[in-house]
């Protein structure tokens, strides 16, 4: 295994590994060649699909997250990355890297450890409002943490610097240019130009609770209203059974498995919903589109129900519990929403004050210094 200047933590979720490449590729656009990244990353996922043709070599690190409230599962997942340690040591020592990014998962706090031992600098990015369990660790030696606008609570010695959530850069492109417009992406993707798109999905994995919702919900909503459903590919099957035997496909309902440009259906939806997990909030803000936030439960230091707090607080965004969701009351508050468009306009000012288009860019230039590169392009 060959050196490299640049060891980035991140994999699991395309939440975690989309940025990461963004924030790759904006490195190897300042000098730093893609063979001199490497990414450590989890084997699970979407990682070898996401990865693949990115021109970065993957480190898997075979382990496992620890589970906060089974003991058992912590015996397991402690011997499951003791295994792990020793079958990645001989490789991640020979990397000796410059620089060690941490966006955290239980992947992160070995490479990040061990390239502080042999000297190299470490960057903690946050995408959170809170701190997960593995940035906490990595933090309290590292020599910055990037945090997004919406984050909660300071920690360790070092002061966050709001950066915000690095975009891929398609999103960014987007976004800043508005070509083509949200009615152009309509008609691309077989929307009727004249209806109120809505959009539901549960982040790359899939979210079974809201593929269920949909079954129900879809058939309470008013027509004009075009739904466009991300199932995940793990649950596509079930849902694709479920939605025809309610009668639900057509024209006016679309199931997709998975879409890798996901950012354009968020571009032209006119409302979501959605887990509130950071990437994506980043993208909807990009793009000004409303959300219903239903927040993943029990997620690690409840993150996402603290990332959707400060979105709603803002008036970007409504969130539900997972537990108190009326299939009724919620296409209530849709059909409300469409003929409100007043309220709609003002949601999507609130959460487009959470949009940060460079923070890829600007994340770049934290940790530009550490590897003697410029602090900007064309500088």
């Amino acid at each position: 295994m060959s050196q490299a200047d640049v060891v980035i933590a991140a994999g699991g979720t395309a939440g975690h590994m989309l940025p990461a490449i963004a924030l790759a590729d904006e490195l190897s656009s300042r000098g730093v060649a893609k063979s001199a990244i490497a990414f450590v990353g989890s084997g699970r996922g979407l990682e070898d699909s996401i990865f693949a043709g990115s021109g970065y070599r993957i480190i898997k690190f075979k382990g496992r997250g620890i589970p906060r409230k089974s003991p058992w599962g912590v015996v397991r997942s402690i011997w499951s990355n003791l295994i792990a340690t020793i079958e990645i040591f001989p490789t991640l020592m020979a990397l000796r890297p410059k620089v060690v990014i941490s966006f955290g998962g239980y992947y992160s706090v070995l490479p990040a450890l061990l390239g502080r031992f042999e000297g190299a600098q470490v960057v903690t990015i946050e995408q959170n409002a809170v701190l997960g369990m593995a940035n906490r660790i990595v933090a309290n030696f590292s020599q910055a943490l990037c945090v997004p606008p919406f984050f909660a609570k300071e920690t360790g010695s070092n002061k966050p610097v709001v950066i915000g959530n690095p975009l891929r850069k398609q999103a960014a492109q987007l976004s800043s240019s508005q070509t083509p417009s949200r009615l152009e992406v309509k008609a691309t993707l077989g929307l009727g130009v004249e209806d109120f798109v809505v959009l539901c999905f549960g982040g790359s994995l899939g979210a079974a609770f809201l593929n269920e919702l949909m079954v129900s919900l879809v058939p309470m909503l008013k027509k004009g209203i075009s739904v466009v459903h991300i199932s995940g590919e793990r649950d596509f099957d079930k849902s694709h059974l479920a939605a025809e035997g309610a009668d639900l496909l057509g024209p006016g309902y679309q199931l997709q498995a998975y879409d890798p440009e996901l950012y354009r259906l968020i571009y032209a939806a006119d409302l979501v919903i959605c887990r509130s997990g950071a990437s994506t909030i980043a993208e909807l803000a990009a793009f000004g589109t409303p959300a219903i936030f239903v927040p993943l439960p029990n997620a690690p230091d409840d993150h996402q129900l603290q990332n959707a707090k400060a979105i709603v607080q803002k008036g970007g965004a409504l969130v539900i519990d997972q537990v108190e969701v009326d299939p009724a009351k919620l296409a209530e508050t849709i059909n409300e929403l469409v003929d409100d468009p007043k309220t709609l306009s003002k949601m999507a000012e609130a959460i487009s004050g959470f949009a940060v288009l460079d923070a890829t860019e600007r994340t770049a230039d934290v940790i530009a210094p550490f590897l003697n590169l410029p602090e900007s392009r064309g500088q």
